[in-house]
């Protein structure tokens, strides 16, 4: 019936039924990728898996992270494929390729429901991951240690810490293990796509196995024309196998099946003599990854990545310099400037000297990635390659430092959508004759000076930090951090997801005040990450003995264009829950309260000192613990509605089932960040309003 369609209606009926069957094909993926995931209703459930470890096992001190393929359908929930594990323990050592059987703690994918935060049940989704969860006991354990795992040992047994870190994030997409200090360096540069496995990597090797394949021709020449000349597609055949082995040993993620389709489609032509014009196959391309991952339309990586081949392609046509290094500067200037809206607009930075880093920084590597090949092996025979690898890997660094010590790496605030195109516009004719070039700096300039103007009121955001709290408070001329969520070792915390990436959206606004409303980890664990890229004028703490900063038991007031936020504590708390600072932020007829995890008997003490009033918005202390939210205190500050700041299937069973009777004995309203997000509370003198992520963002995989 399609193909009836197809011939009958005409070039636009055509693309528009096309465009029909893109969409349900993409909604069919969809359904039958969520068919396969764990349900949400499901909660936690311990599982019996028997499968393959097929990833590179990241281990430290204290735990190992792996991702398993099933051999065996799971009773009851034979849908299942793919499941991500932590083990936390160090023996038995796993490693990639082992075959185990083991029971596990699951639940459907989840992570953290912010505005600002990595989208990882959409990650999830993509790449097949259908449950997450922990190690409860390993059944059986063979050890098979594949491929990938040797290269890794061997890269950690012949080279450096640096040099081996930086060579499995080339060559194994295996980045975990790069330090911060180096992920600092790439941020500020602007260099982190060349230490992770990208569509670049995998191009320069395309075309090195082109040159290889060109080379082993010319030899064939002297010896045989006949058969060099039968084997006119050596070139493409060897860059098909180098850019084909890329994929796989660096873990074949989603940005390199998308590189890896678009060299397929660009070379198989070759194989048979056959080419297609440059817009046929990038239409082809296009077609084969979306076939294969219709939500990768909404990577930024994307569009980039067909955007700047498209370009790259175009200015190979260009005739302009004669020489190739002259050539080469004008595709990087034309490459930055094109990408200087969509990155402000995307993401709010770009580095300014980016396009002299990368400069150097995109050749070194590329080279590097080029010669690695026949290096590696060599490496395990000579001392000396080993030492021009870490002389390669040492001098990258050194240069990315030099860089650091000059600058100009500035932060902008996210621009609205709708600027893009104009600012695309004004680039465009920046690379017109002069004459045009000033109204191409004028069209950019809106993108450049975006700025977010004072608010009237008061904005809160109450981020998801799993089993822990952050909040944010703008206050019309003054921002407030109010917790800063868990921590996860010494090396990791939720706020690097949530709080910092959230603070960074609107870098215009300079961070006034930081409250620590006690000591415990999952309220305190992210103030070192938050400290190390932040420093706020003035520190307010439960517990100052712990973090520093002043008591919050002395009672401070901020007044700011009409907005008064409050914050007092016990002065002889009887626990750590008990120090925990209450803030209370009033304007006009709207209110907020934050108590932290006070306890009944601090109920009772701050009822005592403080006057009750009707409050708009009651966060649960102590994430709705049995132990806090008393009748008592409910009917002291009568809240038209009540915030919960939890994880998701927390082992705490917060909020407690309890609270949650005094709560509908009331009718009082709930917001909770495990089941709704993120929570957006705002004041003006319009009113109260209230918004959640998952009414922002409607996405069928949430």
């Amino acid at each position: 019936f399609s193909l009836v369609l197809l011939i009958r209606l005409g070039r636009y009926g055509r693309q528009l039924l096309l465009l029909v069957l893109a969409f349900n094909y993409a909604l069919l993926w969809g359904e039958y990728q969520l068919h396969h995931r764990l349900s949400v209703d499901v909660g936690k459930v311990d599982l019996v898996f028997t499968g393959r470890v097929d990833s590179i096992v990241r281990a430290n001190q204290r735990s190992q992270r792996f991702e398993l393929s099933l051999d065996e359908p799971v009773e009851g929930f034979e849908h299942l494929r793919r499941v991500r594990l932590s083990l936390y323990a160090t023996e038995p050592i796993l490693q990639q390729g082992d075959s185990v059987k083991i029971t596990a703690r699951v639940q459907t994918p989840q992570r953290y429901l912010n505005d600002a935060s990595p989208d990882a049940k959409r990650r999830a989704l993509q790449r097949k991951m259908d449950a997450t969860g922990y190690v409860r006991s390993i059944d059986e354990h063979h050890s098979r240690v594949g491929v990938r795992q040797r290269l890794l040992d061997a890269l950690n047994s012949r080279f450096s810490d640096q040099t081996a870190s930086t060579l499995a994030a080339l060559l194994l997409g295996e980045s975990w293990s790069l330090e911060n200090e180096h992920w600092n360096l790439l941020r500020i540069t602007g260099t982190i796509h060349l230490v992770v496995v990208s569509g670049l990597h995998l191009g320069v090797l395309t075309l090195a196995g082109v040159l290889v394949g060109r080379g082993l021709l010319l030899l064939l020449i002297p010896l045989s024309p006949v058969v060099a000349k039968q084997l006119y597609f050596l070139p493409t055949l060897t860059a098909l196998i180098l850019a084909s082995s890329y994929l796989w040993i660096g873990g074949g993620g989603v940005a390199l099946q998308r590189a890896w389709v678009l060299v397929f489609v660009l070379l198989t032509g070759r194989l048979w003599r056959r080419t297609f014009d440059l817009r046929s196959r990038l239409n082809l391309a296009l077609i084969g990854v979306t076939l294969m991952d219709p939500l990768s339309v909404l990577d930024l990586g994307f569009w980039l990545s067909f955007g700047l081949v498209w370009l790259l392609l175009q200015q190979g046509r260009w005739r302009t310099f004669s020489h190739r290094w002259r050539a080469a500067i004008r595709v990087q200037l034309v490459l930055s400037l094109v990408l200087l809206p969509v990155l402000v607009v995307a993401v709010g930075q770009l580095n300014l000297l980016s396009m002299v880093s990368n400069l150097w920084a995109i050749p070194w590597i590329s080279f590097g990635v080029m010669a690695l090949p026949l290096l590696l092996p060599l490496a395990l025979l000579s001392e000396s390659v080993v030492s021009l690898i870490e002389l390669w890997t040492e001098l990258f660094w050194e240069g990315l430092k030099w860089f650091t010590y000059i600058g100009m790496s500035v932060d902008w605030t996210p621009a609205p959508i709708w600027l893009l195109p104009l600012a695309i516009v004004g680039v465009v004719l920046l690379l017109t004759p002069l004459r045009l070039r000033f109204v191409g700096l004028v069209l950019i300039s809106p993108l450049l000076l975006f700025t977010t103007e004072n608010r009237e009121g008061f904005t809160v955001r109450l981020l998801d930090v799993g089993q822990g709290q952050a909040t944010i408070i703008d206050l019309p001329n003054q921002r407030w951090v109010y917790d800063t969520g868990p921590a996860f070792g010494s090396d990791f915390s939720a706020a690097q997801l949530t709080l910092i990436p959230t603070l960074k959206r609107e870098p215009n606004r300079r961070l006034h005040g930081l409250i620590i409303s006690h000591s415990d980890g999952d309220h305190a664990g992210g103030v070192e990450a938050l400290r190390r890229l932040y420093k706020p004028v003035r520190t307010l703490s439960g517990q100052p003995q712990f973090n520093g900063g002043e008591a919050c038991s002395a009672q401070q007031v901020i007044h700011d264009s009409g907005v008064e936020l409050a914050v007092t504590a016990l002065a002889n708390p009887q626990s750590d829950n008990d120090s925990s600072c209450l803030l209370l932020l009033s304007y006009l007829g709207c209110s907020l309260l934050i108590a932290g995890d006070i306890t009944l008997k601090a109920e009772r003490q701050l009822m005592r000192q403080l006057k009750p009033r009707p409050i708009t918005w009651l966060q649960l202390s102590h994430h709705g613990s049995r132990t806090s939210s008393s009748e008592a205190w409910l009917d002291f500050w009568q809240p038209d509605t009540v915030l919960i700041s939890r994880g998701r299937n927390n082992h705490f069973g917060h909020p407690h089932p309890e609270v949650m009777q005094r709560l509908e004995r009331r009718n009082v309203p709930r917001l909770d960040t495990a089941q709704d997000g993120e929570i957006v509370l705002r004041a003006t003198a319009q009113g109260c309003s209230t918004s959640t992520f998952l009414q922002r963002q409607q996405r069928y995989w949430y």
